[in-house]
């Protein structure tokens, strides 16, 4: 029983993450294909479809598969950022892929100036953000 309450009450910081309501933001940092397609079915039954996304990926991860992935969510916007660190992809080549995938999609220098871009569409048009794709770019966010 103390191991159950322990469980209940635990918290991941960064894991389907609810970090403003108003706009409504949610930070996950499903940071390989097996967690984005796992992010993606519980946001599905969670939150709907078509959020702004805020998603930033490591180079070195399977970034495309995880582009395709994310876009089963048909986002209404995805805005592509590079967070801090060499292994980051950069937002310039991920925003070309949301956009071959057929998403509205474009590139902000820093994760800050893309969730503030994000929380601005999401709240005119009334929408949900995901911030994904790598702990790091949820980190940033984070710590602000």
């Amino acid at each position: 029983k103390a191991i159950a309450k322990g469980l209940a009450k635990a918290k991941w910081p960064g894991r389907m993450q609810v970090f403003s309501r108003k706009p409504l933001v949610v930070l996950d940092g499903a940071h390989n294909l097996a967690g984005v397609q796992a992010l993606v079915k519980s946001f599905q039954k969670i939150f709907g479809a078509k959020p702004v996304l805020v998603v930033g990926i490591m180079k070195d991860k399977d970034w495309r598969a995880m582009a395709r992935t994310l876009c089963m969510l048909k986002p209404s916007l995805v805005i592509a950022a590079r967070p801090a660190g060499e292994r980051s992809l950069d937002a310039e080549i991920l925003s070309a892929e949301f956009s071959r995938l057929g998403a509205n999609a474009f590139a902000e220098k820093s994760v800050k100036g893309a969730l503030k871009i994000a929380m601005e569409k999401a709240l005119a048009k009334k929408k949900t953000v995901l911030v994904c794709g790598s702990l790091y770019t949820v980190g940033e966010v984070l710590q602000g």
